[in-house]
């Protein structure tokens, strides 16, 4: 990628910040922080990709799940990462850092079994097979958030955050998280507010029953 580009797509979005990374290691050497977090979640989140599966599973009934249950997922708690964050600085840490969890393996589906368990909802996991996702042009990391078809995963759910834990990088319970962001949403997220993330009702119905036949 070019230092010059200047739109800021899928394909670019990446190379971009290595580049970053790259322009800051050379400015600053040794004297540099750099920090990886990956998909930040919880309260205040503005991007939704957490949060819809935390509201969504909320409502119960039949959910329309992507892939295989047993795909690993990583993200992190913003309050984590702030206050790692906080604690890098306060003993002047430098080096490069992989900001994302968690100390034991989560995959898609144990973190859509604590949305139901912490909402106390009735929700039943229809697990969509990847081709038939792909197939009906549902959008990865999208309409089917924090999820990518494994193909074109590219590491993510395994990427390595020891160096992180090393530095005193610690996880709350993601039960914690998932009542923290439900209790968010059901306070202080604005009810007419549209989601940035997701599929709506009627599309997840219309693929649910095309599903079935």
């Amino acid at each position: 990628t070019n230092p010059d580009t200047e739109e800021i797509t899928g394909e670019t979005y990446g190379p971009l910040k290595v580049l970053c990374e790259q322009e800051v290691i050379q400015q600053f050497s040794r004297n540099s922080l750099i920090i990886r977090p990956g998909v930040i979640v919880g309260p205040y989140d503005p991007t939704d990709r957490f949060t819809y599966w935390v509201n969504r599973i909320s409502q119960g009934g039949d959910v329309a799940a992507p892939g295989n249950p047993d795909q690993p997922v990583q993200f992190i708690d913003g309050h984590d990462l702030a206050e790692w964050i906080l604690l890098l600085l306060d003993k002047q840490t430098t080096g490069v850092f992989n900001a994302i969890g968690f100390n034991e393996p989560i995959t898609m589906g144990s973190m859509l079994e604590t949305c139901s368990t912490v909402s106390q909802s009735n929700a039943n996991f229809i697990w969509l097979l990847e081709k038939f996702l792909l197939d009906n042009n549902v959008a990865p990391w999208k309409e089917m958030p924090i999820w990518l078809p494994v193909e074109s995963e590219g590491g993510l759910g395994h990427i390595d955050n020891v160096r992180a834990t090393e530095a005193g990088l610690t996880f709350r319970l993601l039960h914690t998280t998932v009542s923290d962001t439900l209790k968010w949403i059901n306070e202080e997220r604005q009810a007419d507010a549209p989601w940035k993330a997701g599929i709506t009702r009627d599309r997840e119905r219309q693929l649910l029953e095309m599903y079935s036949k």
